[in-house]
């Protein structure tokens, strides 16, 4: 099974290209892919040098928001207009940090 991502309009005005995704089947998959891209995100954080502050400020959002976004506990879901902010401030599309979340997820790592 697969998953497509479509093109969507970012308020950059960037498009992103569609990707086919290869789907596991787990009885969570919801649930633990949002905890690898919250883990991808948290990740590429550390490799760039940069706080979720500066991250937050770079998309916008106010940082209480990002710190609920990218705090495991509050399991809080990224919508996708924030999600595309989040990809376009970290320098990556919206396909490539699904990607790589899901190669973290399957366990290949990431990064």
């Amino acid at each position: 099974e697969t998953l497509q991502l479509w093109e969507v309009p970012t308020r950059y005005g960037l498009l992103i290209r569609p990707k086919t995704i290869n789907i596991i089947h787990m009885g969570t998959y919801g649930s633990d892919i949002q905890k690898a891209i919250v883990a991808q995100i948290r990740a590429e954080l550390a490799a760039n040098g940069i706080t979720q502050s500066d991250l937050a400020e770079r998309t916008g959002m106010p940082t209480s928001t990002m710190s609920r976004y990218l705090s495991v506990k509050s399991g809080r879901d990224i919508p996708l207009p924030a999600f595309a902010d989040i990809s376009h401030a970290l320098g990556l599309s919206m396909t490539e940090l699904a990607a790589r979340a899901q190669r973290r997820l399957e366990g290949q790592g990431a990064i």
